[in-house]
């Protein structure tokens, strides 16, 4: 039921304020990005170890 009256309450104000649902969605969109890169960022550490790794085998 609350999420229902949420939802109604947010429409109501997305028709009479854009402008606060246009932030609100940039808001998230940067969010979205940083969490992204944040979670490329920690995938990408052990990847780079790796192949660090196998360029010193072939050196050696």
């Amino acid at each position: 039921m609350i999420a229902s009256d949420s939802a109604v309450l947010t429409s109501e104000e997305n028709s009479t304020h854009p402008t606060m649902d246009s932030k609100l969605f940039s808001t998230a969109i940067v969010m979205v990005s940083y969490t992204t890169l944040i979670i490329q960022n920690h995938m990408a550490m052990p990847l780079k170890q790796l192949v660090l790794a196998t360029q010193t085998r072939r050196l050696t």
